[in-house]
């Protein structure tokens, strides 16, 4: 379903309608993660902050640590890049330093990705083209290549944004 999100936005919120139903949290919180993703994709921030923090809510009661990061990067995220959030920026960073710890690099870059795109909101080019520099990186090691198309649209964005009057920073 890559590259269409609407379908999938549509299947993710009928899959979160039968988990919801059949009271089954963590499945329920998983799909809410995807309706999150898709919506993201859609550009409808406010439904993606919305859905983010239906799985954010599912994941806290499961005493899940691992799958509350999950979401926790989602919402935050999402968050950073709806409108300026410093809370966000830090909660990136607290997920981060978890994906570390337990050596899961998809999630390091999905996590350096949504730190950019926070970093970037909030006006912050150095940060958010170091954090993006090292997404790129991780994703070529690993070969996600629609994530490094991710990393290099939104690189080109933050190129686009620059001040003239800020050489120093890469593009």
């Amino acid at each position: 379903m890559q590259g269409r999100y609407a379908e999938a936005l549509q299947a993710a919120l009928q899959l979160t309608a039968r988990q919801e139903i059949a009271h089954r949290p963590h499945e329920a919180a998983s799909a809410w993660e995807l309706a999150a993703t898709a919506a993201l994709g859609t550009g409808d921030l406010v439904a993606a902050r919305r859905y983010a923090e239906h799985a954010l809510r599912q994941r806290a009661l499961q005493e899940d640590t691992y799958r509350l990061h999950f979401s926790k990067t989602i919402a935050y995220g999402v968050r950073g890049i709806d409108a300026p959030d410093a809370d966000a920026i830090r909660g990136l960073q607290e997920c981060l330093r978890f994906w570390q710890a337990t050596q899961m690099t998809p999630w390091q870059a999905n996590t350096l990705y949504y730190l950019a795109c926070a970093y970037k909101t909030l006006g912050d080019f150095v940060n958010a083209r170091n954090a993006l520099d090292e997404a790129i990186r991780l994703n070529l090691e690993m070969g996600r290549q629609p994530a490094l198309e991710q990393c290099r649209a939104l690189a080109a964005q933050i190129a686009a944004q620059i001040p003239p009057e800020n050489p120093q920073i890469r593009t």
